[in-house]
């Protein structure tokens, strides 16, 4: 079978790669996907299917559908292993700045909008910022080679406008932190 980054690669990978290929050879899907389609894509599911449409060679008439504004705009980190009693963290790859916060004695990321203090908490656990933020930075890392290999300018620009942000100094509150830290960025 074929490796990606020592990995078999997963059959859920192929059949959205055959997917693509069907629908820009034959305008139709390969597979009739199921029902519960998630309308969101994860930086870790495009990163797999983006390096496994290089690894063969793919032409970018394949997957350039998936680069497309309307496609990026479902493109969100997915922050990993957390306890049932938390809520999924899934931070949006649009450009608008997510910072950690002790509000409330809880830790939390926020979502933190111009001309708003606060519009969307999301409670973590304690002592967790670090191995999230580790998660946040390989996820943007993994699609940025890729997408610099494969040059995608959409993605390209989705993933600089995410970056500066989340790594944006906090305003003058100082219980707020990047979710990518400036020593990360080296």
């Amino acid at each position: 079978g074929l490796l990606i980054e020592g990995e078999p690669a997963k059959r859920e990978t192929v059949v959205k790669w055959l997917n693509l290929a069907y629908r820009a050879s034959r305008r139709k899907p390969y597979e009739q996907p199921s029902a519960q389609q998630p309308d969101t894509t994860t930086a870790a599911e495009l990163y797999e299917l983006l390096a496994f449409a290089d690894s063969i060679a793919s032409s970018q008439n394949v997957y350039l559908p998936l680069v497309a504004n309307n496609e990026l705009r479902k493109l969100r980190i997915q922050i990993g292993n957390l306890p049932e009693a938390f809520e999924p963290v899934r931070p949006a790859v649009d450009g608008r700045p997510y910072v950690f916060c002790n509000c409330n004695e809880e830790p939390s990321l926020h979502l933190s909008d111009p001309g708003v203090d606060m519009c969307k908490s999301i409670r973590i656990p304690e002592n967790s910022e670090a191995a999230l933020t580790d998660e946040v930075v390989e996820q943007v890392e993994k699609l940025l080679y890729i997408s610099y290999k494969l040059k995608l300018e959409p993605l390209l620009q989705r993933l600089h406008m995410f970056v500066a942000a989340a790594a944006a100094p906090a305003a003058a509150n100082e219980q707020r932190r990047a979710i990518i830290p400036r020593d990360k960025m080296t």
